[in-house]
């Protein structure tokens, strides 16, 4: 998976401003085993939905891949972009 964010803020001075990387992969992990999901699409929208929840991140992508999934091909996979609308 890749991610990245942007945050609201300009200025990066406190921990509180920052997104714990830590904290991001142990949620995504938790997703993962949580359950089986048959498709990597609804995985893709379960990560997004949860990680979407802090309000700090602005923008993500996320890319997910299934490992042998198709006998012929190594894996097959999807990436997924989600951005929050401007606040005016």
């Amino acid at each position: 998976m890749l991610i990245t964010y942007s945050t609201a803020r300009n200025t990066h001075t406190t921990y509180e401003d920052v997104i714990c990387y830590d904290n991001l992969i142990q949620r995504i992990t938790e997703l993962c085993l949580d359950e089986h999901t048959e498709l990597i699409e609804q995985l893709i929208l379960k990560i997004v939905d949860d990680i979407a929840m802090d309000s700090r991140i602005q923008a993500m992508e996320i890319k997910v891949a299934k490992l042998e999934a198709i006998k012929s091909t190594k894996s097959v996979g999807l990436s997924y972009k989600f951005e929050r609308p401007p606040i005016r």
